[in-house]
């Protein structure tokens, strides 16, 4: 295939791999929609942070500050625990994000604002009054928790006697332990993304080497699917990933039954007894291309919707077909005519030698040396 011809082929795999990951990222989205996968993690990343296993102490106070509690519908239980798990049940109410500021705010007002050594109208007072930084290093050295205990003074500590560079450091703790906690619930999801890629490949028959072999011989589609691509990218309202891929005219689906490479007009059925062509054509062509296709579409929609941009590029930089043989020998420029010059003939010893005009070079004089050179 000529250049233009193998960038239009990857250009439209891209974007049967773009649609198809749209789908999964879809389904992924509803599904945690239902689960509430992301405040199940949130809630016990917390609890891990405030070293609190069963929910009972610093992070059930946490929760049900208004800063918190103001963020979901209900109330936190600890109850609720699966013990065997750790994790809150699905379908839970609690928050999926909870924003850094809130949650420093909330742990400075609950730590400062129950000191144990205060008690009667001090501890009204307390309860009541302003938050300093005395009263809550005071409340800090006092927790029950040495995790919690350390991180309050380390956080008081280099404040420079500024509640507001103490509430910053405990966002920036915070924001730390998020982080973590989003690198794990991305590596969970992306598990999920692999599995959700190898059933929908497979519930789509999205086969990568009978797509290659399908455009490869069939220029329309090519031409198709480049304005497709094209439109997609272009366009932010492009219609459903579902509705795309059946516009398509691809060979998806299963209605021909355990179709092999037949979405390729030119493959051969082999007999059944041909041995390696009937095992590659029925076995391992499947297969292969099932799992080419879910690898490359857990690969994720903006990993494929940035290389179907690069290859609209690539494709932009080649130039149209060139004009025929006898088209172009018309447009080329006439060649110049060749101009012959005639030099005269060099005349021969004899007109030399009778010429007076004719130069001739010194030679010494024979037989007497004294007459010099002529």
């Amino acid at each position: 295939m000529a250049g233009l011809e193998i960038v239009d082929v990857a250009l439209g795999l891209t974007l049967v791999y773009l649609l198809l990951a749209s789908i999964c990222s879809l389904l992924r989205e509803r599904f945690e929609a239902v689960l509430k996968t992301r405040a199940v993690n949130l809630e016990r990343g917390i609890r891990e942070m405030l070293q609190d296993t069963d929910g009972t102490g610093l992070a059930k106070q946490l929760y049900d500050h208004p800063l918190i509690d103001g963020l979901f519908q209900g109330n936190y239980d600890p109850a609720l625990i699966v013990r065997k798990t750790g994790l809150m049940p699905s379908r839970t109410a609690l928050p999926s994000y909870i924003p850094a500021r809130n949650f420093a705010v909330a742990l400075l007002d609950v730590v400062g604002r129950q000191p144990a050594y205060a008690s009667g109208a001090a501890a009204e007072a307390i309860a009541t009054g302003p938050l300093s930084l005395d009263l809550i290093r005071n409340a800090a050295v006092l927790l029950d928790n040495a995790t919690v205990q350390r991180m309050m003074l380390s956080a008081i500590d280099t404040s420079k006697g500024e509640l507001d560079r103490a509430q910053a450091n405990l966002e920036a703790w915070f924001n730390s332990a998020m982080d973590r906690l989003s690198g794990q619930y991305r590596r969970r999801s992306q598990l999920w993304i692999l599995i959700l890629s190898l059933i929908v490949s497979v519930a789509v028959n999205a086969n990568t080497l009978t797509i290659i072999e399908r455009l490869s011989a069939d220029p329309a589609l090519r031409q198709t699917l480049v304005e497709q691509a094209q439109q997609t990218t272009a366009s932010a309202d492009a219609g459903s990933p579902v509705s795309q891929l059946n516009q398509m005219g691809l060979p998806l689906g299963w209605a021909e039954g355990w179709p092999g490479p037949g979405g390729n007009p030119q493959a051969k059925v082999p007999d059944a007894g041909a041995g390696w062509g009937w095992l590659w054509y029925y076995l391992l062509h499947p297969i292969i291309g099932l799992l080419l296709t879910a690898f490359a579409v857990s690969l994720g929609a903006p990993f494929w919707f940035d290389a179907l941009n690069k290859f609209i590029a690539m494709r932009s930089t080649f130039k149209p077909g060139q004009p025929d043989d006898k088209a172009s020998a018309a447009n080329q420029p006439a060649a110049p005519a060749i101009v012959q010059l005639h030099l005269p003939e060099a005349p021969n010893a004899n007109a030399l030698a009778s010429s007076p005009t004719i130069y001739r070079p010194h030679e010494w004089a024979q037989g007497n040396p004294q007459e010099g050179v002529l």
